[in-house]
């Protein structure tokens, strides 16, 4: 079992969560992987209007269209994932993880679900069937 109790950072985690970084739960069991890092701070207007907010280095966002377009692709119309959970998602931000297993499942993880990140990975406060999935 890797040491996770060794926080890296004491600032906003979401700033020192990596594309490819082991995710733990509150069990400290391997989940899966990071595969996006969104870093928040859309503004209600921005939402709106489709301006950008910051993201992680390892974020491509090379499509054609608006910011909020281009992020459209996490969520469709048919997820049932109600608009303020949406908005809440792109004003504070989030890790979209990959589980582990057959399915490749995606997962979503709020900011106040981190726990801390350490050396070996972004560890939670929560379980993995308490995330937000899509």
């Amino acid at each position: 079992m890797a040491d996770l109790n060794k926080p890296t950072q004491t600032s906003n985690p979401l700033s020192y969560i990596r594309k490819g970084m082991s995710v733990y739960d509150l069990s400290e069991k391997q989940i899966g992987v990071v595969e996006m890092v969104y870093m928040g701070g859309a503004s209600d207007e921005a939402i709106q209007m489709g301006g950008p907010a910051a993201t992680s280095p390892d974020v491509d966002l090379s499509r054609n269209g608006s910011f909020i377009e281009n992020l459209a692709h996490v969520f469709d119309n048919d997820d049932n994932v109600p608009q303020e959970i949406k908005e809440r998602l792109l004003r504070d931000g989030y890790v979209r993880i990959n589980i582990k297993g057959l399915l490749g499942l995606t997962r979503f993880v709020f900011p106040d679900q981190i726990a801390y990140v350490s050396d070996e990975g972004l560890v939670l406060n929560a379980y993995e069937d308490e995330l937000l999935k899509i």
